[in-house]
């Protein structure tokens, strides 16, 4: 992504010295865009960096099937914590039309249970089956 960055500011600095400063503004908005984008995508790089690495001391994810428990974690935790979140709501509870509060326990039960078989296939295979 910073090739791509630095691809866009070198044809932007080569449009402002091919036309021979008609677009000298480009050339000098070009730097701080630039480096905004840069610093938001190494945030963002950052973040993910750290999110991986509090999720490799709970699932060792290197070797065979780390991508899908890890894609298994991904999808499924966001699905897990708002059917939770869908719990808590006192009008979902309340719903006499349909049976929402038990569709937000079904949900959750197999958010927990993709990703605890997730984990437990990757364990068994780590040691060998």
């Amino acid at each position: 992504l910073v090739k791509v960055c630095n691809r866009a500011c070198t044809a932007c600095i080569g449009l402002c010295s091919d036309c021979d400063g008609v677009f000298r503004e480009c050339h000098e908005c070009c730097g701080p865009c630039a480096s905004l984008l840069i610093g938001a995508v190494e945030l963002i790089f950052l973040v993910a960096g750290a999110f991986c690495q509090m999720f490799r001391t709970l699932v060792r994810i290197d070797g065979p099937l780390g991508g899908y428990v890890f894609l298994a974690w991904a999808a499924n935790l966001p699905s897990f914590v708002f059917a939770l979140q869908g719990l808590g709501d006192p009008a979902v509870r309340a719903c006499a039309a349909a049976p929402l509060a038990q569709f937000c326990k079904v949900d959750a039960g197999l958010a927990a249970a993709h990703v605890a078989f997730a984990a437990y296939i990757k364990h068994r295979t780590d040691s060998g089956l």
